[in-house]
């Protein structure tokens, strides 16, 4: 379970990165 939500909030993570970077 925690696996899965640590997958998640990486994901997470990785996609705000890449609305940062493209602003």
């Amino acid at each position: 379970f925690l696996v899965k939500v640590k997958k998640i909030l990486e994901s997470i993570c990785v996609n705000c990165g890449r609305l940062k970077a493209d602003l």
